[in-house]
């Protein structure tokens, strides 16, 4: 693997990350649409960036959660 490709996967990880935060802090404030917005941006994300890894929506989610956890035990 490439260190651009790396870097990339990383962001990628990252957008997703910060979308499904966004929709769990509006769903904790009881912001309904705000929620919706954010949870369809994340869908959004593991549909388009597993397209151009060659994975399955599934398997993107996964690996984000990975990452998250990942980087819980890192703080």
């Amino acid at each position: 693997m490439t260190k651009e490709f790396e870097e990339a996967l990383k962001q990628a990880f990252q957008k997703a990350s910060a979308a499904q935060d966004k929709a769990l802090e509006a769903t904790a404030a009881g912001d309904q649409e705000s929620s919706k917005h954010w949870c369809s941006e994340y869908g959004r994300y593991c549909e388009l960036f597993g397209r151009v890894l060659g994975i399955s929506e599934e398997k993107f989610n996964e690996l984000v959660n990975a990452f998250r956890e990942n980087q819980n035990k890192s703080e």
